[in-house]
Protein backbone atom coordinates (compact mmCIF):
# COMPACT_ATOMS: atom_id res chain seq x y z
CA UNK A 1 0.00 0.00 0.00
CA UNK A 2 1.38 3.20 -0.87
CA UNK A 3 1.77 5.81 1.77
CA UNK A 4 0.36 9.34 1.42
CA UNK A 5 1.95 12.25 2.20
CA UNK A 6 0.62 15.44 2.80
CA UNK A 7 0.91 18.16 0.35
CA UNK A 8 3.80 20.19 0.83
CA UNK A 9 2.63 23.98 2.62
CA UNK A 10 3.23 26.41 -0.04
CA UNK A 11 5.44 28.63 2.24
CA UNK A 12 7.36 25.88 2.42
CA UNK A 13 7.99 25.26 -0.59
CA UNK A 14 8.95 28.62 -1.69
CA UNK A 15 11.22 29.15 1.06
CA UNK A 16 13.10 26.10 0.64
CA UNK A 17 13.38 26.70 -3.54
CA UNK A 18 13.96 30.18 -3.15
CA UNK A 19 17.05 29.78 -0.32
CA UNK A 20 18.96 27.59 -2.44
CA UNK A 21 17.84 29.33 -5.90
CA UNK A 22 18.70 32.67 -4.70
CA UNK A 23 21.93 31.76 -2.69
CA UNK A 24 24.51 34.38 -3.44
CA UNK A 25 27.12 32.38 -5.13
CA UNK A 26 24.35 30.13 -7.46
CA UNK A 27 22.96 34.12 -7.56
CA UNK A 28 26.50 34.74 -9.61
CA UNK A 29 26.94 31.85 -11.19
CA UNK A 30 23.84 32.28 -13.56
CA UNK A 31 24.88 35.87 -13.85
CA UNK A 32 27.88 34.78 -15.13
CA UNK A 33 26.20 31.76 -17.46
CA UNK A 34 23.66 34.43 -18.75
CA UNK A 35 26.51 36.48 -19.46
CA UNK A 36 28.02 33.55 -21.97
CA UNK A 37 24.96 32.80 -23.56
CA UNK A 38 24.74 36.68 -24.59
CA UNK A 39 28.11 36.66 -26.07
CA UNK A 40 27.39 33.09 -27.52
CA UNK A 41 24.12 34.82 -29.58
CA UNK A 42 26.02 38.24 -30.07
CA UNK A 43 28.85 35.90 -32.18
CA UNK A 44 26.11 33.58 -33.87
CA UNK A 45 24.51 36.23 -35.43
CA UNK A 46 27.44 37.25 -36.90
CA UNK A 47 28.65 35.12 -39.96
CA UNK A 48 32.85 35.40 -38.96
CA UNK A 49 32.17 34.34 -34.97
CA UNK A 50 29.01 31.86 -35.41
CA UNK A 51 31.05 28.78 -34.66
CA UNK A 52 32.87 29.96 -31.33
CA UNK A 53 29.33 31.25 -30.45
CA UNK A 54 27.88 27.82 -31.53
CA UNK A 55 30.81 26.71 -28.98
CA UNK A 56 30.14 29.03 -26.29
CA UNK A 57 26.81 28.61 -26.10
CA UNK A 58 26.73 24.41 -25.95
CA UNK A 59 29.71 24.80 -23.66
CA UNK A 60 27.14 27.34 -21.31
CA UNK A 61 24.06 25.56 -21.48
CA UNK A 62 25.53 22.44 -20.56
CA UNK A 63 27.79 23.33 -17.74
CA UNK A 64 24.51 24.97 -16.29
CA UNK A 65 21.80 22.52 -16.79
CA UNK A 66 24.36 19.56 -15.51
CA UNK A 67 24.68 21.85 -12.10
CA UNK A 68 21.24 21.79 -11.87
CA UNK A 69 20.86 18.66 -12.72
CA UNK A 70 23.32 17.58 -9.69
CA UNK A 71 21.30 20.12 -7.36
CA UNK A 72 18.03 18.61 -7.65
CA UNK A 73 19.89 15.35 -7.24
CA UNK A 74 21.59 16.76 -3.75
CA UNK A 75 18.09 18.33 -2.62
CA UNK A 76 15.96 15.25 -3.59
CA UNK A 77 18.26 12.98 -1.50
CA UNK A 78 18.89 15.66 1.35
CA UNK A 79 22.24 16.75 1.06
CA UNK A 80 23.36 19.81 0.85
CA UNK A 81 23.52 21.37 -2.57
CA UNK A 82 26.49 21.38 -4.10
CA UNK A 83 28.77 24.62 -4.87
CA UNK A 84 28.26 26.54 -8.25
CA UNK A 85 31.63 25.83 -9.50
CA UNK A 86 30.90 22.04 -9.68
CA UNK A 87 28.97 22.81 -12.82
CA UNK A 88 32.90 24.02 -14.73
CA UNK A 89 35.18 22.31 -12.44
CA UNK A 90 33.57 18.65 -12.66
CA UNK A 91 32.74 19.02 -16.31
CA UNK A 92 34.11 16.03 -17.19
CA UNK A 93 32.88 13.78 -14.46
CA UNK A 94 28.61 12.95 -13.53
CA UNK A 95 28.04 12.20 -17.31
CA UNK A 96 24.43 11.19 -16.57
CA UNK A 97 23.77 14.81 -15.15
CA UNK A 98 24.49 16.20 -19.17
CA UNK A 99 21.35 13.87 -19.78
CA UNK A 100 18.44 16.81 -19.57
CA UNK A 101 20.31 19.09 -21.28
CA UNK A 102 20.70 16.48 -24.25
CA UNK A 103 17.28 16.18 -24.19
CA UNK A 104 16.40 19.63 -24.38
CA UNK A 105 18.74 20.03 -27.20
CA UNK A 106 16.87 17.37 -29.21
CA UNK A 107 13.23 18.14 -28.04
CA UNK A 108 14.36 22.23 -29.71
CA UNK A 109 15.32 20.70 -32.86
CA UNK A 110 12.25 18.38 -33.02
CA UNK A 111 10.45 21.52 -32.16
CA UNK A 112 11.86 23.45 -35.01
CA UNK A 113 10.87 20.21 -37.48
CA UNK A 114 7.29 20.44 -36.47
CA UNK A 115 7.07 24.20 -36.26
CA UNK A 116 8.66 24.18 -40.21
CA UNK A 117 6.97 21.18 -41.13
CA UNK A 118 3.40 21.36 -39.51
CA UNK A 119 3.11 24.50 -38.77
CA UNK A 120 2.09 26.74 -35.64
CA UNK A 121 -1.08 24.87 -34.51
CA UNK A 122 0.97 21.24 -34.57
CA UNK A 123 3.94 22.93 -31.90
CA UNK A 124 1.55 24.13 -29.65
CA UNK A 125 -0.32 20.62 -29.56
CA UNK A 126 3.71 19.53 -29.06
CA UNK A 127 4.39 22.02 -26.03
CA UNK A 128 0.80 21.19 -24.78
CA UNK A 129 1.49 17.46 -24.48
CA UNK A 130 5.42 18.03 -23.73
CA UNK A 131 6.26 20.25 -21.54
CA UNK A 132 3.90 19.47 -18.24
CA UNK A 133 5.85 16.27 -18.22
CA UNK A 134 9.46 18.16 -17.97
CA UNK A 135 9.52 17.88 -14.01
CA UNK A 136 8.68 14.65 -13.91
CA UNK A 137 11.60 13.67 -15.99
CA UNK A 138 13.71 16.06 -14.44
CA UNK A 139 13.07 13.91 -10.90
CA UNK A 140 13.31 10.37 -12.28
CA UNK A 141 16.64 11.16 -13.97
CA UNK A 142 17.81 13.01 -11.19
CA UNK A 143 16.81 9.61 -8.74
CA UNK A 144 18.20 7.02 -10.85
CA UNK A 145 21.27 8.88 -12.98
CA UNK A 146 19.84 6.76 -16.04
CA UNK A 147 19.36 9.31 -18.87
CA UNK A 148 17.11 7.04 -21.11
CA UNK A 149 14.05 6.38 -18.30
CA UNK A 150 13.18 10.22 -18.50
CA UNK A 151 11.51 8.45 -21.83
CA UNK A 152 9.52 6.32 -20.10
CA UNK A 153 5.86 7.75 -19.84
CA UNK A 154 4.23 5.63 -17.69
CA UNK A 155 6.73 5.97 -14.88
CA UNK A 156 6.45 10.11 -15.66
CA UNK A 157 3.16 9.53 -14.83
CA UNK A 158 3.60 7.48 -12.25
CA UNK A 159 5.32 10.35 -10.26
CA UNK A 160 3.00 12.68 -11.54
CA UNK A 161 0.11 11.13 -9.84
CA UNK A 162 2.05 10.93 -6.41
CA UNK A 163 3.01 14.33 -6.25
CA UNK A 164 -0.76 15.86 -6.57
CA UNK A 165 -0.95 18.90 -6.31
CA UNK A 166 2.79 19.41 -5.13
CA UNK A 167 3.30 19.03 -9.12
CA UNK A 168 1.26 21.89 -9.84
CA UNK A 169 3.11 24.39 -7.61
CA UNK A 170 6.55 23.77 -9.73
CA UNK A 171 4.52 23.81 -12.96
CA UNK A 172 3.36 27.54 -11.94
CA UNK A 173 6.22 29.10 -10.51
CA UNK A 174 8.08 28.10 -14.08
CA UNK A 175 5.48 29.72 -16.46
CA UNK A 176 5.29 33.01 -13.79
CA UNK A 177 8.82 32.94 -14.42
CA UNK A 178 8.67 32.11 -18.23
CA UNK A 179 6.14 34.80 -18.62
CA UNK A 180 8.02 37.15 -16.82
CA UNK A 181 11.51 36.18 -19.16
CA UNK A 182 8.98 36.89 -22.04
CA UNK A 183 7.90 40.27 -21.29
CA UNK A 184 11.47 41.50 -20.45
CA UNK A 185 12.24 39.98 -23.89
CA UNK A 186 9.39 42.02 -25.35
CA UNK A 187 11.26 45.36 -24.46
CA UNK A 188 13.99 44.68 -27.21
CA UNK A 189 16.69 46.80 -25.49
CA UNK A 190 19.67 45.23 -24.76
CA UNK A 191 19.53 46.04 -20.99
CA UNK A 192 16.43 44.04 -20.73
CA UNK A 193 17.42 41.26 -23.05
CA UNK A 194 20.53 40.65 -20.34
CA UNK A 195 17.75 40.27 -18.05
CA UNK A 196 15.36 37.79 -19.82
CA UNK A 197 18.45 35.61 -20.11
CA UNK A 198 19.32 35.81 -16.19
CA UNK A 199 15.47 35.16 -15.16
CA UNK A 200 15.67 32.56 -17.83
CA UNK A 201 18.34 31.20 -15.97
CA UNK A 202 16.25 31.74 -13.03
CA UNK A 203 13.40 29.54 -14.52
CA UNK A 204 15.06 26.48 -15.21
CA UNK A 205 17.19 27.02 -11.71
CA UNK A 206 13.51 26.72 -10.42
CA UNK A 207 12.03 23.87 -11.99
CA UNK A 208 15.16 21.66 -11.08
CA UNK A 209 15.42 22.78 -7.10
CA UNK A 210 11.21 22.88 -6.63
CA UNK A 211 11.04 19.09 -7.84
CA UNK A 212 13.93 18.24 -5.79
CA UNK A 213 12.05 20.00 -2.69
CA UNK A 214 8.63 18.46 -3.66
CA UNK A 215 10.24 14.53 -4.15
CA UNK A 216 11.86 15.22 -1.14
CA UNK A 217 8.74 15.91 1.21
CA UNK A 218 7.18 12.57 -0.66
CA UNK A 219 10.18 10.26 -0.54
CA UNK A 220 8.38 7.75 1.52
CA UNK A 221 5.87 7.01 -1.54
CA UNK A 222 8.34 7.04 -4.35
CA UNK A 223 10.80 5.15 -2.29
CA UNK A 224 13.75 7.24 -2.56
CA UNK A 225 16.96 6.58 0.12
CA UNK A 226 17.39 9.71 1.48
CA UNK A 227 21.38 10.37 2.07
CA UNK A 228 21.08 13.29 4.51
CA UNK A 229 24.48 14.82 5.78
CA UNK A 230 24.81 13.85 9.30
CA UNK A 231 25.33 17.06 11.75
CA UNK A 232 28.91 16.34 12.37
CA UNK A 233 29.67 16.27 8.62
CA UNK A 234 27.70 19.75 7.43
CA UNK A 235 29.45 21.26 10.87
CA UNK A 236 32.78 19.77 9.29
CA UNK A 237 31.74 21.28 5.73
CA UNK A 238 30.80 24.64 7.47
CA UNK A 239 34.56 24.51 9.19
CA UNK A 240 36.17 23.66 6.34
CA UNK A 241 34.85 26.29 3.68
CA UNK A 242 35.51 29.25 6.47
CA UNK A 243 39.12 27.92 6.68
CA UNK A 244 39.32 27.87 3.22
CA UNK A 245 37.94 31.65 2.88
CA UNK A 246 39.99 32.87 6.14
CA UNK A 247 43.08 31.57 3.75
CA UNK A 248 41.52 32.94 0.76
CA UNK A 249 41.53 36.66 1.55
CA UNK A 250 45.41 36.24 2.52
CA UNK A 251 46.37 35.02 -0.51
CA UNK A 252 44.69 37.58 -1.95
CA UNK A 253 46.25 40.18 0.09
CA UNK A 254 49.46 38.70 -0.26
CA UNK A 255 49.46 38.91 -3.83
CA UNK A 256 48.75 42.42 -3.70
CA UNK A 257 51.99 43.43 -2.34
CA UNK A 258 53.70 40.54 -4.34
CA UNK A 259 52.22 42.02 -7.24
CA UNK A 260 54.31 45.42 -6.86
CA UNK A 261 57.32 43.86 -5.73
CA UNK A 262 56.65 44.26 -1.92
CA UNK A 263 58.06 40.81 -1.20
CA UNK A 264 58.57 41.48 2.27
CA UNK A 265 55.23 42.81 2.66
CA UNK A 266 53.46 39.45 1.12
CA UNK A 267 55.82 37.48 3.27
CA UNK A 268 55.02 38.98 6.11
CA UNK A 269 50.99 39.06 5.63
CA UNK A 270 51.38 34.72 4.92
CA UNK A 271 53.25 34.93 8.00
CA UNK A 272 50.65 36.35 10.00
CA UNK A 273 48.00 34.07 8.78
CA UNK A 274 50.49 31.26 9.80
CA UNK A 275 51.22 32.29 13.71
CA UNK A 276 47.66 33.38 13.92
CA UNK A 277 46.72 29.74 12.66
CA UNK A 278 48.75 27.27 14.08
CA UNK A 279 45.96 24.69 14.30
CA UNK A 280 45.13 24.43 10.38
CA UNK A 281 47.77 21.52 9.22
CA UNK A 282 46.98 21.83 6.26
CA UNK A 283 47.29 25.83 5.32
CA UNK A 284 51.28 25.35 4.70
CA UNK A 285 51.09 23.16 1.40
CA UNK A 286 47.34 24.60 0.34
CA UNK A 287 49.44 27.81 0.09
CA UNK A 288 52.54 26.85 -1.34
CA UNK A 289 50.27 24.60 -4.19
CA UNK A 290 48.25 27.97 -4.78
CA UNK A 291 51.12 30.34 -5.30
CA UNK A 292 52.57 27.62 -8.51
CA UNK A 293 49.97 28.76 -10.38
CA UNK A 294 50.59 32.56 -10.57
CA UNK A 295 52.62 34.17 -13.12
CA UNK A 296 55.99 34.21 -11.13
CA UNK A 297 57.44 31.34 -9.19
CA UNK A 298 59.65 33.68 -7.01
CA UNK A 299 56.57 34.01 -4.42
CA UNK A 300 56.37 30.45 -3.79
CA UNK A 301 59.80 29.37 -3.86
CA UNK A 302 59.84 32.46 -1.07
CA UNK A 303 57.85 30.86 0.94
CA UNK A 304 58.79 27.21 0.11
CA UNK A 305 62.02 28.36 2.06
CA UNK A 306 60.16 28.76 5.13
CA UNK A 307 58.33 25.59 4.79
CA UNK A 308 60.88 23.79 4.00
CA UNK A 309 62.12 25.25 7.51
CA UNK A 310 58.92 24.57 9.78
CA UNK A 311 59.12 20.86 8.42
CA UNK A 312 62.36 20.43 9.23
CA UNK A 313 61.56 21.39 12.93
CA UNK A 314 58.89 19.35 12.66
CA UNK A 315 61.22 15.78 11.72
CA UNK A 316 59.03 15.70 8.74
CA UNK A 317 62.28 14.72 6.66
CA UNK A 318 60.18 12.90 3.81
CA UNK A 319 58.03 16.06 3.15
CA UNK A 320 60.89 18.33 3.18
CA UNK A 321 62.64 16.27 1.11
CA UNK A 322 60.01 15.87 -1.69
CA UNK A 323 59.05 19.63 -1.18
CA UNK A 324 62.96 20.27 -1.51
CA UNK A 325 63.28 18.20 -5.19
CA UNK A 326 59.93 20.30 -6.31
CA UNK A 327 61.32 23.41 -5.99
CA UNK A 328 64.86 22.47 -7.24
CA UNK A 329 62.97 20.91 -10.58
CA UNK A 330 61.45 23.96 -11.20
CA UNK A 331 63.92 26.68 -10.13
CA UNK A 332 67.66 24.78 -10.29
CA UNK A 333 69.00 28.00 -8.63
CA UNK A 334 66.70 27.39 -5.54
CA UNK A 335 68.39 27.23 -2.28
CA UNK A 336 66.96 27.13 1.43
CA UNK A 337 68.09 29.60 4.20
CA UNK A 338 71.65 29.23 4.94
CA UNK A 339 70.76 27.14 8.49
CA UNK A 340 69.23 24.79 6.71
CA UNK A 341 71.43 23.86 3.75
CA UNK A 342 73.73 21.24 5.82
CA UNK A 343 70.05 19.16 6.66
CA UNK A 344 68.84 19.60 3.27
CA UNK A 345 72.14 18.23 1.32
CA UNK A 346 71.97 15.34 3.75
CA UNK A 347 68.19 14.88 2.23
CA UNK A 348 69.08 15.15 -0.90
CA UNK A 349 71.83 12.18 -0.81
CA UNK A 350 71.47 9.41 -3.22
CA UNK A 351 69.37 11.47 -5.75
CA UNK A 352 70.53 14.04 -9.02
CA UNK A 353 69.61 17.05 -8.00
CA UNK A 354 72.41 16.63 -4.44
CA UNK A 355 74.98 18.07 -7.31
CA UNK A 356 72.82 21.46 -7.01
CA UNK A 357 73.48 21.51 -3.65
CA UNK A 358 77.26 21.61 -3.90
CA UNK A 359 77.06 24.71 -5.40
CA UNK A 360 75.02 26.70 -2.08
CA UNK A 361 77.12 29.05 -0.10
Amino acid sequence: MTTRVERIPFREFLTKTMAIVFDPAIVLFCIFTSALMAAGLSFARTGLLIVPGMILLLFATSAFMKYATMVTRAVTLGKTAPSADSAVFEYFSSAWAFSPWLVLVIFNLLALAVWQHLGNAALVVLLLVTLPLVPAAIAVTSVNCRPWIMLHVPGLLKVIRILGLDYLKILLGWALLGLLAAILRSNGALFFSMLALFVGCIQILFVFVSTGVVLFHHREPLGIPIEKDTREARSAAYEHANVIKERRTALDQAYVFFSRDNSLGGMQRLQSFFDNHAHDVDAWPWFVDEMSGWESTQPMLMLARNYFAHLLEAQRDDEARELLLRCLRIAPQFAPHAQHRAAARQLLQGYPEAELAQRWR
